[in-house]
């Protein structure tokens, strides 16, 4: 640490790439590799234009269901029955991307461990 300004933080949960979304009253997403989110939590969906479902990019998501049998699925309170059909692109320039922005719990669960390099 330099100044108190910490140098390459590590961010917990990371950011999660998002391969599917279900078109439903609550969407499903299913991301790359399993995913450390917990429900409560808020997510910001990055979904590039060449994806489909515009309509879903930079919304910010509750987490209302986590998959303890399929860790890389999640629900979130988003209708998605209108949008467009998702589809990854063959050669994507960014990946879709789910971004954890919050908690909306009442009681913090995600923070049990400090992951920055303190000394």
């Amino acid at each position: 640490m330099s100044g108190g300004i910490v140098q390459n933080p590590t961010f917990n949960p990371a950011l999660a790439v998002i391969v599917s979304i279900t078109k439903a009253q609550n969407a499903v997403i299913q991301t790359q590799s399993p995913h450390t989110f917990l429900e409560g939590e808020s997510v910001r969906l990055i979904v590039p234009k060449e994806y489909g479902m515009t309509q879903i990019n930079n919304i910010i998501a509750t987490i209302t269901f986590v998959s303890d049998a399929l860790p890389s699925l999640f629900r979130v309170n988003v209708d998605s029955i209108a949008f467009d059909t998702f589809s990854v692109p063959a050669n994507p320039m960014q990946c879709a991307q789910a971004v954890p922005v919050g908690e909306d719990a009442l009681q913090l669960t995600g923070a049990f461990r400090n992951v920055l390099p303190y000394t």
